[in-house]
Order: structure tokens, then sequence, then C-alpha cells
């Protein structure tokens, strides 16, 4: 007797039961639509969808590889596309020069055997008269502009044959007559015909140039086989790399090649003949493709589509020609010819390298034979009278010589059994949306007995597709999946055509569509991606219950991630259908449970059904992926109309094969005493510091648009570096210089314009300024310009706002004034109002008249700045939403500076702007205008209701101290700061304060002396000069002593000490939340300014970076009885000056998103002023697990428990609430942040790829369960009545 499991018979069993359940409940009631996956492995339920089912189709079509994938930028190179008569036409070749300096036309005695055209050029200048500046010669535009990048190299190689000796330039111009790269040849004429070849590098960037060879020389020159190729193609293959990375990226696993129709030609001579397109490139004779009707020189020819394959890691399947094209044939009779031409290919690519057609392959590179394992006969030949007596000869003939090669027939054996013998049988589909859909159930009845079959090609096309629709991708999905359902007999399938160069649209749609430089992805590519972990993957047995039959179908598959060997459940769903559906999901016989953490969602869908992808828009129809929420083994989702749904169940349990992953059965336990009254937490705890480095204000959060403003940022001698202001015209038009003539005290900079010009430009000349990379201009919006001017004559001047790339117009206004009127110093003011919008615009200042201008202190901001106060709205946003209780500002290393000379001293930072003398910032190396100063940091705090923490020097700088003796300036620099904040209206520094606005005091209770300087020698003296002028003052201000007291006293009187921490491992970082434990209570408070992991690991800012951060600030929780204010560093980064990283909050001109670590500190903004209660965590994992609660009160009494689990493995976690009265469970939510890897980062692509989600908390009494995921940060919020 023996024993067998009765876990599958068991899973049948429960599965039929519960579809006969299901279809009971479906017809008695109003229910959502229902999928039950059976994910028990049995013989019955899950089979292997084959290893090669998905591939791609390569066919010369749409000048796919000519002018494409193959990376040759020279069209017509050989100069044979006219055929073995011309003698004329050299398109798209054109000449340079007149009838009376040159002449050109084809003769037929080039060296090359199999392409006798070469180019004769008979230059007439250069001898008695000169040839034109530039000389004369010939040109090609490649096809439809050659892409030339700044930086790049690229070979160029011609052959060329003279009588005399010459000098030829190789060149590269754009469109616009600029010249990209050239390289000057001298060689010697001795009436042989020369290889040349040469490397040119370009000098700047032009997506539509031409290659130009030219000559000042007289004389007859003979050229052929004219190359230029991009040195940097992939492997040095010859592949664009682009083009084959989408490709790669679809992770194929055959490539079906060359046609298509492309192999059989309209007529017989131009079909595609493999021996005609291998060997030295110079030697192939290329062909007239007549079915798609452009030559191709065959550069990409059978050798390189071998190579493409073994390039993608795919299996090459090679299609050739089976002695039919579409209007001819060759009887069976006379097919030998054609029969043996096959076997030797087959021969060049697998045969010994010492055999006569694998020697060829050794000599080009690849001695190794490429792994060729299918070959089909013909194309789309089956009707044809011949076929089948051909094919025979060709399968007989093949599987004696190579028995293990797969023969695909054309013939279709779907619906009928086939005539002859085949491994494979080719189908190919290409109909409208409706019919694509229903075919999805196609194979279902086809004979499991007869050969596979091969969809090489399908597609739905005509007015359903356009030019790439959603419509037609959400119907081969469909296609797909019933594909998926039939992989038993369908071994492989492929779409058609894979690329298209949009200046030649043969067939649409494509999967790729490309011009010269740029490339995008129609929504059927992005199907395919959905589909590309299907290969190799294990098929689920599914049901679909729904009253939508006709308009959903899914599928279910396991499959692993290789890379993680992480195994996931995907569940694959289209919805055809104009509606809405609501879609109930059950998975039965899963020996494992499913993870929220890591488990996503990904939907492909757009607004309109009809929506294409566009070089403009080239994401506008691409998957959408977010995490799955509530994932589970039941569980409902909702289908937008027309979408495909790719749902992914994480499934640990196949992560050790035959056990449930340890981490996962082990619980902790967090026990919450809702009884205790607690203990309040300062309602300072966590606010924000700001700091000027990564152009945080400068260039970000002060408003400012025009950068070096008073063209003082090269200091006070001249001439003076005004960058980024550039000229605009050129000499001798305009000449510009600095002089120290400006009005203003305290920078005496100003900029000279020497306009020459009697008949300007029509556009003007003058200068331009880019502001900090690029100037955010909006339609609609306001700005004020102002500017301050002087002129030796009448002014008449433009002010605009112009777009940086293309120079359109988006605002101007003229600033007119008489002589007498700006004949000293003038201030001139304007709005403008912008008529179209661009994040990446200059303000010009330009004139048409002659004469002579001095500029100064040039502005430009937005009128609608947050409540008028200059700072940009959305990045004060960013603050409000964290509910700061304080603002620490302006450093920070920044008011130390490197030399005291470049420290931030208040004093220059207030009062009028244009009076501001700015310093370079020598800490972070730029310069700042100071437009953000001490009033602006106070303003700020006040606008955000915050409370201001005012840093100032102690005297101190990286490099420099002063000694306590000289101290007393910098201590009556302090008191006056803090006169101009707090003082009275009718004060010395309070009255300058009112003058700028603000006559009420500001709130400032807190000043820090100095930045990180305790271990300075002077730094206590010094202090304690600060210490006790500021108290004899200011009795109430609290100050803050650099020196840490977590692990020792202090040796002198502080009321706070700050602390810095900047750990570069995450176990440091969230270990450091017991670094406040054992800190005596009868000392200074502590002041934790500064704190964030950096380094590797949290890289830009990283989920594992943040919540790392999360357990020490858990840790800050529970000791803020002595840990009073706390705040993240640095607040501010613009992604183009990366001082430092990470940051919380990243922007640009006009995109902003904050990273994890941003919002972890959104997730304890409610903790101020609340109450913190009794808890105590038990946990195997104390390294990795911590939590706190808390107590927040509005108008109702919330618990919130946050946990932070910086684990790799999730966590049971059971939270048991004691002395609670009641909690409405109704009102009861989770809020998780996480992600599928802890080293994700949020960026401007995906801004809210790591934001925290809130759900529902489906048990929200007084015992909780849950899961935690890896690398998570989760706080459960619970309306609660305590007794």
């Amino acid at each position: 007797m023996g024993f067998c499991s009765l876990k599958p018979w068991f899973g049948v069993m429960l599965f039929s039961l519960l579809i006969h359940f299901l279809t009971f409940q479906y017809c008695c009631a109003d229910a959502n639509s229902t999928l039950v996956v059976n994910a028990s492995f049995d013989k019955v339920n899950a089979r292997r969808i084959p290893n090669s089912f998905l591939g791609v189709f390569f066919e010369e079509i749409n000048h796919a590889g000519a002018g494409g994938l193959w990376a040759e930028l020279v069209s017509n190179r050989g100069f044979e596309a006219g055929g073995p008569d011309n003698t004329l036409n050299i398109y798209p070749w054109s000449v340079i020069g007149n009838e009376s300096s040159i002449s050109v036309s084809i003769n037929h005695t080039s060296c090359f055997a199999r392409n006798k055209a070469a180019l004769l050029m008979k230059v007439y200048c250069g001898g008695h008269e000169p040839c034109p500046y530039g000389g004369v010669g010939i040109s090609n535009p490649g096809y439809w502009g050659m892409n030339f990048e700044q930086g790049k190299r690229y070979k160029v190689v011609y052959h060329v044959k003279s009588e005399t000796k010459f000098d030829f330039q190789i060149s590269f111009k754009g469109v616009d007559v600029i010249k990209v790269a050239s390289n000057t040849r001298h060689v010697f004429g001795d009436r042989k015909w020369k290889r040349v070849e040469t490397i040119v590098e370009a000098k700047d960037t032009n997506h539509y140039s031409s290659l130009q060879i030219t000559t000042t020389s007289e004389g007859r020159f003979l050229l052929d086989q004219v190359s230029a190729m991009p040195l940097d193609t992939h492997m040095g293959h010859g592949f664009r790399k682009d083009l084959f990375q989408m490709v790669a990226d679809l992770k194929p696993k055959f490539l079906r090649f060359p046609g298509g129709t492309y192999v059989e030609g309209d007529h017989l001579q131009n079909r595609y003949q493999w021996k005609d397109t291998i060997g030295p490139w110079e030697e192939r004779p290329g062909h007239f493709n007549d079915i798609w009707n452009y030559w191709s020189e065959d550069g990409i020819g059978y050798f390189e589509y071998l190579q493409l394959a073994e390039d993608l890691g795919a299996l090459p399947i090679w299609v050739f020609n089976a002695g039919i094209s579409v209007h001819e044939e060759i009887n069976a009779t006379a097919i030998a010819p054609y029969v043996q031409d096959a076997l030797d290919g087959i021969e060049f690519a697998r045969g010994s390298p010492k055999s006569k057609w694998g020697s060829v392959r050794a000599a080009m590179g690849h001695p190794k034979p490429f792994d060729l394992r299918y070959v089909a006969v013909g194309n789309e030949d089956c009707w044809h009278f011949n076929y089948q007596g051909n094919y025979l000869k060709f399968y007989d003939a093949i599987r004696s010589a190579t028995p293990d090669i797969q023969i695909i027939s054309n013939c279709d054996a779907s619906s009928a059994p086939l005539k002859h013998p085949a491994d494979l049988y080719d189908f190919h589909i290409y109909t409208d949306s409706n019919d694509m859909f229903s075919k999805s159930t196609w194979f279902g009845n086809t004979s499991r007995a007869g050969p596979k079959a091969f969809v090489s090609e399908y597609a739905v096309w005509k007015e359903d597709a356009a030019n790439g629709s959603l419509l037609a991708a959400i119907a081969e999905a469909a296609f797909l999946i019933g594909l998926e359902k039939n992989s038993d007999i369908v071994q492989m399938v492929s779409y058609a055509p894979l690329f298209s160069n949009i200046n030649d649209r043969r067939w649409i749609p494509d999967a790729i569509v490309f011009d010269s430089y740029q490339l995008y992805g129609t929504p059927s590519y992005w199907v395919q991606k959905l589909f590309i972990e299907s290969t190799g993957a294990t098929f689920l047995d599914s049901t679909l219950l729904t009253t939508s039959s006709n308009k959903l179908i899914a599928s279910a598959i396991i499959w692993e991630n290789s890379t993680e060997k992480k195994s996931y459940l995907r569940v694959k769903v289209v919805n055809f259908g104009i509606a809405t559906e609501s879609l109930n999901i059950y998975i039965i016989g899963l020996n494992s449970n499913v993870q929220q953490f890591g488990s996503t969602k990904t939907v492909l869908t757009s607004t309109n059904l009809m929506d294409e992808n566009s070089f403009l828009e080239p994401k506008k129809v691409v998957p959408q992926t977010s995490s799955l929420e509530n994932a589970g083994k039941y569980m409902n989702v909702i289908l937008s109309s027309y979408s495909v749904t790719s749902l992914d169940f994480f499934l640990w349990t196949y992560l050790v094969i035959g056990a449930c992953f340890a981490y996962a059965n082990q619980t902790s336990t967090l026990v919450v005493d809702v009884s205790d009254s607690g203990r309040p937490i300062p309602d300072t705890l966590f606010g924000i510091f700001f700091e000027e480095i990564n152009h945080a204000g400068t260039g970000g959060l002060w408003e400012e648009l025009v950068n070096n403003r008073g063209f003082e940022a090269g200091g006070t001698r001249v001439p003076s570096n005004i960058a980024p202001w550039t000229i605009v015209g050129k000499e001798p038009a305009i000449f510009i210089q600095t002089e120290l003539s400006s009005c203003f005290e305290h920078n005496k900079v100003a900029l000279k314009l020497d306009v020459q010009c009697d008949n300007c430009p029509s556009d003007g000349v003058g200068v331009s300024n880019p502001g900090f990379w690029g100037m955010n201009i909006v339609e609609g919006k306001t700005y004020k310009v102002v500017f301050f001017v002087k002129s030796k004559g009448a002014l008449d001047m433009t002010v605009s706002f112009r777009e940086t790339e293309g120079g359109r117009i988006l605002a101007s206004c003229n600033i007119i004034a008489s002589a007498s009127e700006v004949s000293n110093w003038e201030r001139m003011e304007t709005i403008l109002e912008a008529d179209a919008s661009s994040s990446d615009s200059s303000l010009y200042l330009t004139t048409t008249k002659k004469g002579v201008i001095w500029l100064d202190q040039v502005s430009a901001m937005p009128v609608d700045t947050y409540k008028g106060h200059g700072f940009r709205s959305d990045l004060v946003n960013m603050l409000i939403d964290l509910k700061p209780a304080f603002l620490r500002f302006p450093g920070g290393c920044f008011i130390e500076g490197e030399r005291l000379r470049n420290a931030f001293r208040w004093k220059n930072s207030v009062g009028p702007w244009e009076q501001r003398p700015g310093h370079f910032g020598d800490v972070w190396s730029y310069w700042t205008d100071d437009g953000f100063g001490y009033f602006e940091g106070l303003q700020l705090a006040e606008d955000i209701g915050a409370r201001p923490l005012w840093v100032f020097n102690s005297g101190i700088s990286h490099t420099e101290e002063i000694d306590t003796k000289d101290i007393t300036p910098f201590v009556q620099e302090s008191l006056d700061g803090i006169e101009f904040a707090r003082g009275a209206a009718t004060s010395k520094w309070g009255s300058l304060r009112a003058s700028m606005g603000h006559p009420d005091p500001f709130d400032l209770k807190y000043v820090a002396v100095g930045n990180e300087d305790c271990q300075k020698k002077n730094y206590q003296g010094n202090y304690l000069a600060f210490y006790r002028a500021i108290k004899a003052a200011y009795p109430d201000i609290q100050i803050v002593s650099n020196c840490d007291a977590s692990s020792k006293p202090l040796n002198h009187p502080a009321d706070m000490y700050d602390y810095h921490t900047y750990p570069k491992e995450y176990e440091t970082m969230f270990n450091n939340a017991d670094v406040f434990d054992k800190t005596p209570r009868n000392g200074p408070k502590a002041f934790v300014s500064e704190y964030a992991l950096i380094g590797e690991q949290a890289k830009q800012g990283t989920l594992l970076g943040a919540v790392s951060e999360a357990g020490f600030l858990i840790g800050l929780e529970r000791n803020s009885d002595h840990v009073i204010m706390a705040s993240y560093a640095p607040l501010f980064v613009n992604a183009n000056d990366r001082k430092w990283n990470p940051d919380a909050i990243v922007f640009s001109s006009n995109q902003v998103y904050g990273t994890p670590s941003y919002w972890v500190q959104f997730m304890f903004r409610e903790s101020n002023g609340a109450t913190l209660l009794k808890s105590q965590l038990q946990t195997p994992h104390p390294n990795s697990v911590a939590a706190s609660a808390i107590i927040c009160k509005n108008s109702q009494t919330y618990l919130k428990i946050k946990v932070a689990n910086v684990g790799n493995s999730p966590i049971n976690l059971q939270i048991s609430l004691q002395g609670i009265e009641s909690s409405d469970a109704t009102k009861a939510t989770k809020t998780v942040l996480t992600s599928a890897d802890a080293f994700d980062g949020n960026s401007f692509a995906n801004p809210t790829k790591i934001v925290p989600k809130r759900n529902p908390l489906l048990s929200g009494g007084k015992e909780i369960n849950d899961i935690l995921p890896p690398v998570s940060f989760t706080v459960f919020d619970l309306l609660i009545r305590r007794p």
C-alpha cells in the first residue's frame, strides 16, 4: 500500500464547491463579477507556460532597420539606390555648390564587384578660380536628419580615388547651418581606391544634421561606400542603443526575422537573399525592398539578426524564402537551389568555424555557432499552388541534415489538421478590436494532437487602431490572455510590426515609434510589457463569473522575480467595456499568506479609448503601478472601463521551498494602557530647519527669478563675472562690461551696454538671464519686473520673458523714457502678463536703438507669491502641511562661513532688497543676493505658524575664530538682531523692521549661539559672553548651546543643547532612538536640530532611510520629557544643485515632491502637544521594531499608535488596548508608508511613489491584529472613549 497527498484532491473539491456556491449566489443576487483562482499545485490545475512563449518579430518595414535599429547614419551610402543603370539619381545626396563649381554623376567603376556604382565628382574651382568659402561637395541628410549629440564620437569611413592630392573636409551641419563636428583629411592621389577612416566628435547637439564632404581642390574624384556610425552602438554591434533597450525591456524569448513579406518580395528578384547580406558591409550589394518600396543596403543582414537575437538573450527564428514571392512561384521540381540556400544558411549560423559557411561567420567575428533552433519556410504562402510541394522539399532536407531544428509551416492548423508534417504552424491575425477580443477563445477547441501554434503576427489595425490606440491595446491584451489560457497548444506569440520610423509609416500601428533621436512605445507595446513575466510561469486554473462575459476576461499565473527570488501570484483582467466593473477575487488552495507589502496593482487605461502616445506625450498611455491596498486571498478591485489591470500578490511562502517564511509567523505584542493619564509631549517637539544650502532659498523658496540680479556675484572688482547673464547679439553690434558706477552704496557694480548697431536686429540686442536653471513662466500669471537704469540718450527697451529653446516670447512690454528722464539712475517697474507657459524661460532686456545704457538690480518676481511676502507658494504649502512648531534658520554651516568674511551677517540682509550687498556662501559655493534675509526668515515663521529660532554667528567660521576678548561687536550684533525682531517700532532696530512693513514685534523666544562650534578653542568663552548679555537684556529668551549634553553635563549654563546626528547605517539611525534614555533630566533640555540618515543607504531619499528615522523619532517621543525640539536636515534641495543628499523636499522651477523622509515627518505632525501613553512592546526583533502611543484631542479623542518596522521581513503585530471604554470601529484607520523596495524613492517622474496610504482598519476594537510590511512605518488611528 502507498500513501498519497489529499491536498490536490481537496483543492479541486473546494474549487468545485466554491464555483457551485458562487454560481448559485450570482444567479440569485445582484452580485459583482467574481474570479475564483485555484492556486493548488497539481497536474490538473497548474501547468507551465512555455519558456519560449513571448518574443518579438522584426521585419524591414517602416525603415525599422535601415534608418532605425541599425545605427548607420548615411542613406544610400553606396550610390546604388537608383539601380544598375542609374547615372544621375543620387537621392538623398545633394550637391553643395553651383554648376560652375562642381558637377556630379554616377559611373560604374567602383572597386567593389557587387556594387559597381560610384559617385564621380568634378570640381572646377580651386585652380585659377578659388572655391566658395567652405568648399564644394556633397551632402547627405541620412534618414530624415542625422542625430548628433554633444561629446559623442562618430566613425566616418569612405572610399575615394583621385589623380591628384586633395583635402577633404568631413563635417556635420544642422539645419541651422551650425557646424556640429568636422575633420579634415589630406589624401594623396595615385589613381587607386583608398579607404579613409576618421573619428569626429560632436561639439554641439543637433537632431537633424547632415554629413558634408567638401573640398577646395580642383580635380576629378570618385567616391563610394560612405558610412557614418556612432561609436557607442550597443556592445559595438551596430544597433542603436535606445531602440535596442526598448526591445530588451520586453524580455523576448525569441526573435523572428527578417520578415514577413519582406522575405518574399513583390517579385523574386527583390526577395531577401541572405548571402547578399553577409561579409564586409562595403561588399554587400543591397537590394530594393519592393514590398515596402525603399532601398536597403543590408547593413543589418543575416549575421546581424543572429547577433541581435544573441544580444537580446532570445532564440533566433529564421524565416527564409520558400521559392515564392507575392506574384511569382518556383515549381517544386526547380526548388533545389532554394533548399540548398536554406541548408547553407543553417550551416552559416550553426556550423563549425571550419565549415564552408561557418568559416564566413567566424571571419565576421563570431567563431562560436549561433543557437539557431527554429526556421520558418516562407511567409503567408500556404495558399500558393506550389507551397506544399516546396515545403516538403525543405522539410525533408532540413530534417535529414539537422534533425533537432524545429520547422514552421505557413499553413494554419488551428481549425483543421495539416496535410504535411511540421513542428509548429504559423497563425497571423490583423483585425478590428471587437473581433480581436472575441478571438481570445480561438484556440480553445484546437486539437492538442498536432503541431504547436506560433502566433507570429497579431495586431488590431485600421480605424480601431489609428496610430496605436488604447482600444487596440486592450483588445490585444484580451487576445493574449486567451493565448495564455491555451498555452498548452500555443507555444510562441509576437506582435507585428515591431518598429516604425515616424517619417515612413508604411504600416500602422506599430509597437515602437521613433525618429532620429527620440522614441516611444504605443499602448500595444506596454501591453506586451504586462505579459513579459508569463513566459515560463505557472498557469493557474481560474473561473470568471460575470454578466459581462463579453466584456471581461482574466487569467492567473505564479511567477518568480529571478533577481530578487520573490514569488508572486499575478491576476490579469481586461475590461473591454465602457462601464466600470467591480470584481471579487477568491484565491483558494494557496499554501501561503498574501503579503500587502510588495503587492502591487498595475493599470493601463486612459480617459479616451482612442488615446495614443506621441513624441509630445510619450507616456500618455502607460501602465501605472501602485501598492495593492488590502491585498489578500479574498478582495475586491474596481476595474476601469477599457483597461488592463494586473494584480501582483506577493507570496512569502515561495521564497523558501516547502516551508513558510519563519519571520511571518513570529508575533510581536504591543500593550497600550489607555487609562493612563500619560505625559504631555511638548508643543514644540517637531519643527523644521531652514538652511541656505542646495539653493534652498536663492532659486527656491525665495521666488526671485533673476540670478545675480545686481551683477555682484563676481565680487567688487571689475571686470566682474556676470554669469549667468549672457549677451544677446554679437560684437560689434553690442559690447558689455561691468563698472563700479551703481547708485547703491553697498553694491557698486553695474552693467554697461554699449549698443553700436545702426540697424539692430529686429528682436534687439542686450542681455538675458535664465534665472536658476530656467524661469517658470505660467500663462495668465503676472510678474513684476523692476530694474534700475540710466542712459546717455533716450531709452527704448523691451522687457520680455522668452522660452530658452526656440526663443518663443511668453510676455513682453516696452519701456520708453526721454533722455532727461534717464540721465541719472532711475527705477523702472512694469507688470508682465504671460501669454504662454514654459518652465525653462529667460528674462530679456533688449533694445534696437544705438546708445549707451547702464543696468543694475534687475528683479523679476511673480505677483502672487505667498501672502505677497515673496515666498514660492507650493513650497510654503509643503511646510505648512507639516504643522511645524518652530523654524530654525538660517543655518547651519551657512551662518559660519568657511571664512568669517563670508559668514551670514543679518544686518546685510535687511532693508530694501536693492540695497542689500549679498554675499558669497563659501561653504556651499554659490552667491546669494540675500533677498531671503533675516526679516524674511522671521516672516516665514509667522506665516507658517511656527516659532522662530534664530541661529547667529558666534565669532567662529570653519577656519577662523575671534578671540573672546574681541567678541563684543558680535555680541552687540546679536542684541541688535533680537531688538530688530522684538523691539518696539520706535526703537533703533525695531523701527527698521517697522519700515519694512511689520510694526508688530515678531515672536522670537529662541536663539542659538553658533553651529557645531563646541570643539573650537574660543567657543565656550564666546558663548558665555553672548549668554550673559542676552539674559541680561532678554531674560525670557531661551538660549541654545552647541555643546552636547546627552551623555555628560554641560560646564556652562544653557536652556537647551544642540544635538546633531547623521549616521550612514540605518541600524545606527534606528537604534539612536534610545540615545536619550539615560540622559539626566536635571540639566538643559535637548534640541535635536539636525538628523538624517545619509550615504549609500539613503541615496537621494529612500524608504529605508525614512523608516529608520521614524524609529528614531519614536524614541524622541518617548524621551520628550527631555527632548523638546527636533528637526530634519536639510529641508530643501533644488534638483539642479544637490550639494547634500538626502533632503526632505525636492524641487525644480515648476515641480516639487517630498522624499519618504518628508512623509515620515508628516506622519508625526499631530504629536506636538499630544499626550504620550504608557506602552510596552514585546518583540523578537528589538533592533528593527519600535512603537509608541499618543492621545490627540481635537473635537474628539483619537488614539494614535505608531509602529516602525525597519527589518526586511513582515511582522505579525497584536495590539492590546487596556483601559479603553469603547472605540468607533467605523472611524478606525491604518496609514502605511512602504514600497516594494527598501531603496525606492520619489522623483519628478513618480512624485507619490512612496506616500502614506490610509485605509479603514478592519479590526478597530480593543484587540488589533495586523501584519507590518517589511521596511514600513504604520500609524493606527482610533476614535476612542476613555473612562
